[in-house]
């Protein structure tokens, strides 16, 4: 009885760490789409020095397709 239980730990432990691991790459490869998409704002986005840094709609929209 023991040893199915030990088995059944083993298997959702290996569960887990997959997910976790999943989560990571998930996060990291996020965070490079997050700054370039920044970068990108940055770079369209109002230059003025009173400009309230909005992005008009017609450029966000080619970035959420």
């Amino acid at each position: 009885m023991i040893g199915t239980w030990e088995k059944q730990v083993k298997s959702l432990l290996q569960a887990c760490a997959h997910i976790s691991n999943h989560l990571d790459y998930t996060k990291a490869s996020r965070k490079a789409d997050d700054e370039w998409l920044e970068t990108q704002l940055r770079i369209i986005g109002p230059v003025a020095p009173d400009a309230d840094a909005s992005v008009p709609a017609s450029q966000l929209n080619k970035y959420f397709r």
